[in-house]
Formats: structure tokens, sequence, C-alpha cells
């Protein structure tokens, strides 16, 4: 059974002179702890929708997976708050054993990552992939901008989606912006759908992390109605990504790589 994604909370509500106790639903936070071949990866705090796609995402993020068939299996317990991996033998797990270090990353909640930025050094730029109308892209993002329940409820949660240039593809709400994309991509892991080539719909910022992300996919447009940092901005450049910011209307900011944008 899903755990709900907010629950009822009495509060107090102060409009100017006006003082009244009303019932207000806020996003439910919950935590796992990942396994990966029984060596503890990662405590996440997350949303507690998707949690075995968040699982395989972040491995795929952090460059642990990569091929399907690495993966053996994903099992949540949820009354434990656990999620075990096993992956096969051949995948380099030496990431979690102490030898390097987690850096904290400008996500919600600081978020871990163990991926070095660096390791986009020896990444090839992205094939030129799905060319798009300006006005597609603000149709979609404002489109995205409504899909959240969770948020239109709560104010409480990021979302992000992959698309092909015509319809969703993949969609996931979390508390943080990182683990929602770790989710699509998780998604498109375990259902089989190869989002190289499409384009990412982001509600938050769009971070260096989150690039290398997409990188990693093969993913080579984000677009979001909001900013990218000039880390970012200096990967996808490099990356021969295409960033889109601060989409709102028909307005919107192409930071990097604009011919993928008519």
């Amino acid at each position: 059974m899903e755990t709900p994604s907010h629950k009822d909370r009495r509060i107090t509500r102060i409009t100017g002179a006006l003082r009244e106790t009303v019932t207000d639903p806020v996003a439910v936070e919950t935590m796992f702890t990942l396994f990966v071949n029984q060596v503890e990866a990662a405590t996440v705090l997350c949303s507690p929708s998707l949690v075995r796609e968040l699982a395989v995402g972040f491995l795929l993020g952090e460059g642990i997976l990569a091929e399907r068939r690495d993966l053996l299996s994903v099992r949540h317990e949820r009354g434990r708050g656990i999620v075990r991996v096993r992956v096969a033998a051949s995948v380099d797990l030496s990431p979690f054993s102490g030898a390097r270090k987690g850096t904290l990353t400008t996500g919600c909640a600081k978020g871990q990552t163990y991926a070095f930025v660096r390791d986009v050094a020896g990444m090839a730029p992205l094939p030129f992939g799905t060319v798009l109308p300006a006005a597609a892209i603000a149709r979609a993002v404002k489109a995205f901008s409504h899909m959240s329940e969770t948020y239109q409820s709560t104010g409480g949660v990021h979302s992000a989606m992959l698309w092909d240039g015509n319809g969703l593809q993949v969609f996931a709400e979390d508390l943080g912006r990182h683990n929602a994309v770790d989710k699509v991509f998780g998604q498109c892991f375990l259902k089989g759908i190869d989002p190289q080539g499409k384009v990412l719909l982001s509600s938050g910022r769009m971070s260096s992390e989150i690039v290398l992300k997409c990188a990693r996919a093969g993913v080579p447009l984000i677009a979001s109605r909001n900013a990218p940092t000039s880390f970012s901005v200096a990967l996808a450049d490099v990356l021969d990504m295409t960033l889109v910011g601060f989409v709102r209307g028909e307005r919107m900011n192409v930071y990097t790589h604009p011919r993928r944008v008519l």
C-alpha cells in the first residue's frame, strides 16, 4: 500500500487581523537506507512514491549502473526503511567503500553525490538530438507546471518529466529536485524506455549535478521555469547540451547551444 503523498495538519492561519485554525495539507517526507550488494551506499530523504525507481536512478546518476543486465534485483523493505539492490559482480562499488568522499551538493536537504564532476572529462559531447520550436517548449513547460497534484495541494515538492517533443514519456515528483530527476531516469531504466535524445523538464534550479545526470542518460536538452548556475552552464557548454531557463509564457533564456531551439 502506497504511503500518502501528504498529510493534513491543523494550523493557525493569520491573514491581516484575522487569526483562524484550519486544516492544511503538508507534503510527506520519509527516508530509506540504500544497500548495494550488502554495502551501505546512502541514506536518502525523499517523498514516499517510486522509492525503488529513486534508488535505481541514484545509482545511474552516480555512474554505478549503466547496463540493464547489471541490475539483478531491487527490493523495497517498507517497514524497515531499506532498499536492497543487487548488481552484477563486475559493477564497481568502490565509490561506497570510503575510498572516495561524498560531495555535498546544492540540492534540497544537502543532497549527496559520490560522482566527481571531473568524471565529465571522460564523457563525449552529446549528439545533436531533437530540434524543437521555442513555442513547443513553452507549451510543454506550462502544461508540466500543472501536473503535480501534490504541489497543487501542498506547494512542497518538485517535479521532473521526460518529454519527446510530442508528449509525456515519464513523470515524477519529490521533495528534492535531484530525487525527482533520479525517479524519472530510474523509471526509464526499469521500464526499458530509452531517454537518449529526449528533453528533461524540471521545476527546479538547473544545477551542475542535474546536468551531469542528464549527460549520463544521453538527454541533450533541459528546460525549466527556473535558473541555471554558472557551473551547470559551463558543463553544458563542454558537453554540447542545451540549457533553457526562465521558461515563462512566451519568454525563455537559452544559455548554451541554442541551435536545438528554433
